[in-house]
């Protein structure tokens, strides 16, 4: 799972975050409704109508909580992604700091992601594309790393050490994806937002 998210999003994360919302608020919606009304049900005495109906509502209690979910991304998308990346920058860099103190941690994610929201609201497609890569590749090294091992588990000075090649491999294979995956986005989407039509008429 975190190799097929994680590569999703470091090469079409700046259109698949739309659908990837919505799918979530789709299901998260649906189950949620479904096991909540569920429970206030007769047990051994529903009738099969009854359970159709419920299955039918749920579904569409879903569908528009995909819609809503898909305009909120549509709106406010690239801050979230913003946000996300800033703090994912914000760890990356306290880690080769050798920084384990929590509030300097703390401060620097709040600090780093108000700075990506902002710049988020301001570059919409160029901070989706790379964003979103950013993240993607945290989370497909991640996946990588459940096979290969020795996955720091917090930011720690003991990790840091000239002869820990995992943790240095793992951080090279998160910036070269972000930087592959960024280039690929921004090249795949490059036209996104150009009125076709008025450039053919220009």
């Amino acid at each position: 799972m975190f190799l097929v998210v994680g590569g999703l999003f470091v090469f079409a994360g700046a259109k698949s975050i739309l659908y990837s919302l919505g799918a979530v608020a789709f299901f998260v919606s649906s189950y949620f409704i479904f096991i909540t009304v569920y429970g206030f049900l007769p047990q051994g005495s529903t009738s099969i109508y009854a359970l159709i109906g419920l299955i039918v509502a749920s579904i569409l209690v879903g569908f528009a909580a995909a819609f809503v979910a898909s305009k909120f991304a549509l709106d406010w998308g690239t801050t979230v992604v913003g946000v996300g990346g800033g703090v994912a920058l914000a760890l990356f860099i306290l880690t080769f700091a050798k920084v384990s103190t929590e509030w300097i941690t703390i401060v620097s994610c709040v600090a780093a992601g108000l700075i990506g929201g902002i710049l988020g609201n301001r570059y919409n497609k160029q901070v989706r594309c790379i964003g979103t890569s950013m993240i993607g590749s945290f989370i497909f090294v991640r996946g990588v790393a459940f096979y290969v091992g020795n996955w720091p588990t917090s930011i720690s000075i003991s990790f840091l050490t000239p002869s820990n090649t995992y943790l240095y491999g793992y951080a090279g294979a998160i910036v070269g994806l972000s930087i592959i995956g960024s280039i690929v986005q921004l090249i795949l989407f490059r036209d996104e937002g150009i009125d076709k039509d008025n450039e053919f008429t220009n």
